[in-house]
C-alpha cells in the first residue's frame, strides 16, 4: 500500500508527527490483534457504514461524532501497512475503492435524512447527487492523469478537503436547519471547479506534449520546423518534467 493516501491533514512535519503520536498506539495494537494492511481497510467499511445509518436517521450530532470516529480509523491501513512493510499496490487500488464507496454512502446517507424532515428537502437532494457525481468525476481525471504521468492531485477540494466539509456540515445541522444544504451547495461548487482545474491542467500538458512530437517529428524529416507557440513550448516542458517525476515516484 506504498500509495495509500497521505491526506490533506499530513501536508507539515509537524502534523504528521501528532497524527502519528495518535495513531501509531492503535496501529500496532491491531498489529497484535494479526490484522493486515487490508483487513483494516475492509474492517473501516461497517464503521462508515454504521455511522451514515447514524446520519441517515437524523441524529445529526451523534452521526458527525461518528463520523469523525470512523474517518479517523481510516488513517490505520496505511500505517499498519509502513509497520509491517506489507506495502503493496493491490491495498492501494483497494484503499481507493474503499474511499469511493465510503464518500457514496455518506451522501445518500444525507439525502436520506433530508428527505426525512418535516418539509422534505429535495432541492439539497438533487444537490447532493449532483455533488458526489462531481466528486467522482475528481477521482477519475485523477486516476486519468496518472496513467498519462502527470500530477493527478492538484486542485482546491481533494477528498480530504471534502470530508472535513462534509463532516461540518453532519455536525451544524444538530443547530441550524439549513446547514446540511449549504454544505452541499459548497461541495457542489468546489467539487466542479476541482474537476475543471484537473482536465485544464491535464489538457494544456498534453497540448504542449502534441506540440512538441510534431516540432521533433519535423526536425527529423528535414521540413522546416513549424510555428509553435511560445506557452506551448513552455508547457510542453513543465509537462515533461512532471510526467517525469511521477514516473519516478512510481
Amino acid at each position: 500500500m506504498s500509495a495509500r493516501k497521505g491526506g490533506s491533514h499530513l501536508h507539515t512535519a509537524q502534523g504528521r508527527e501528532a497524527v502519528a503520536g495518535v495513531v501509531d498506539p492503535v496501529s500496532r495494537a491491531l498489529l497484535a490483534l494479526r490484522l493486515t494492511p487490508n483487513a483494516v481497510t475492509l474492517l473501516s467499511l461497517p464503521l462508515n457504514v454504521a455511522a451514515a445509518w447514524v446520519i441517515a436517521t437524523g441524529h445529526f450530532l451523534w452521526g458527525g461524532l461518528a463520523f469523525t470516529g470512523a474517518l479517523f480509523f481510516d488513517l490505520f491501513d496505511g500505517r499498519v501497512a509502513k509497520l509491517t512493510g506489507l506495502s503493496s499496490e493491490r491495498g492501494a487500488f483497494l484503499d481507493a475503492v474503499c474511499d469511493r464507496v465510503v464518500e457514496v454512502i455518506y451522501v445518500l446517507a444525507i439525502c436520506y435524512a433530508l428527505l426525512q424532515l418535516p418539509t422534505p428537502n429535495v432541492r439539497a437532494v438533487l444537490v447532493g447527487i449532483g455533488a458526489v457525481s462531481a466528486s467522482q468525476l475528481i477521482s477519475y481525471l485523477r486516476a486519468k492523469a496518472e496513467a498519462l504521468g502527470f500530477d493527478g492531485a492538484m486542485g482546491l477540494m481533494g477528498r480530504g478537503e471534502r470530508l472535513v466539509l462534509m463532516g461540518h456540515g453532519i455536525m451544524w445541522q444538530a443547530v441550524y436547519a439549513h446547514a446540511l444544504e449549504i454544505m452541499l451547495w459548497a461541495l457542489l461548487a468546489g467539487a466542479l471547479l476541482t474537476a475543471y482545474q484537473r482536465f485544464a491542467n491535464v489538457w494544456r500538458n498534453l497540448a504542449g506534449y502534441s506540440s512538441l512530437r510534431m516540432s521533433r517529428a519535423a526536425e527529423e524529416a528535414g521540413v522546416p520546423n513549424p510555428e509553435v507557440p511560445a506557452w506551448i513550448g513552455r508547457t510542453a516542458e513543465l509537462a515533461r518534467s512532471a510526467r517525469d517525476r511521477a514516473l519516478h515516484r512510481s
